[in-house]
């Protein structure tokens, strides 16, 4: 456990620094599949793959909880018509994100 700590303490310092990670799929994080959206971009979906307590609180104390997303997109794909359709849930990239910058679209379900 202590080598996948330290991994994940290692991928968060290109982020922010002087996170460390003390917790993997704490209680009261989301759950892994659980759908999300990015605050800045509403049009690319994601869903959570782990979810990660760090030593950072917000105001009020309580935990911050980053987590890995995978994000998908829509891409616009051409029928036998000739017209354009959406296909659903191309799979672009990985980040990991605060709790902070995400919508969650099915019930908050946790851990």
């Amino acid at each position: 456990m202590s080598d996948a700590q330290k991994i994940l303490e290692d991928l968060f310092q290109g982020a922010a620094s002087s996170i460390k990670v003390t917790e993997i799929n704490p209680p009261g994080s989301m759950v892994y599949g659980t759908l999300v959206k990015h605050m800045d971009d509403p049009k690319t979906f994601g869903f959570v793959s782990e979810a990660y307590r760090t030593d950072k609180k917000d105001l009020d104390g309580a935990d911050i909880f980053y987590y890995n997303i995978v994000w998908e997109g829509l891409r616009a794909t051409k029928n036998d018509q000739g017209s354009y359709y959406h296909s659903p849930l191309m799979q672009k990239y990985t980040s990991v994100e605060p709790e902070h910058e995400l919508i969650s679209w099915h019930g908050n379900l946790l851990n």
